[in-house]
């Protein structure tokens, strides 16, 4: 059972498998999510689904898709129609008109990697999304949510050989100094 606003849909995976028309290719669903469109997401152990309620076409999409992770719980959709999701390997944002994943993990600050325990999550009426690990939780609004493409340029300053730093010299591996070494 899905609500939306003013609309109910009733999704008997069960039948739809027996008929042979299911759009879930995996049972196991831990999240379902209506769209501002209509069409039912399912977030699964086998990836995540989007059923268009209209056609009956299902789309699949997984790690081969940029998917963190095939474990997906959690789905929502933010202010901008594009769909949040907690996977075992972080949390991933799909644009869904480009058809890509922005993924986020510890190195973006989140305190863990895997946000599908519990399906612990939320999202308030002003649009501010919750997120429950098993290492904790994390609260954020999308539209505050900017992503830096940019890498700073990267500088070896030091090299060490089993624990002990290596200068240049006879013997050594390095010729010149790491500054001014090419390759």
């Amino acid at each position: 059972l899905c609500g939306r606003a003013l609309a109910v849909f009733l999704v008997d995976a069960v039948a739809l498998q027996q008929a042979g028309k299911s759009p879930f290719l995996y049972t196991r669903v831990q999240s379902l999510h209506v769209d501002h469109e209509g069409a039912v997401w399912a977030g699964t152990g086998n990836g995540l689904y989007r059923y268009d309620v209209k056609t009956g076409n299902s789309t699949y999409y997984g790690e081969r898709d940029g998917l963190p992770s095939n474990t997906v719980s959690c789905v929502f959709e933010d202010n901008f129609g594009e769909l949040w999701m907690g996977t075992s390997e972080g949390l991933s944002r799909l644009d869904r008109a480009r058809r890509t994943f922005k993924n986020y993990s510890l190195a973006d600050g989140l305190p863990g990697r895997d946000f599908t325990g519990w399906s612990a999550c939320f999202r308030s009426a002003s649009g501010e999304m919750f997120f429950g690990g098993f290492a904790g939780a994390v609260a954020f609004r999308p539209e505050n949510v900017r992503d830096l493409d940019y890498a700073p340029p990267m500088a070896l300053t030091g090299f060490r050989l089993f624990g002990v730093p290596v200068e240049p010299g006879p013997g050594s591996p390095l010729s010149r100094a790491l500054a001014y070494t090419q390759s």
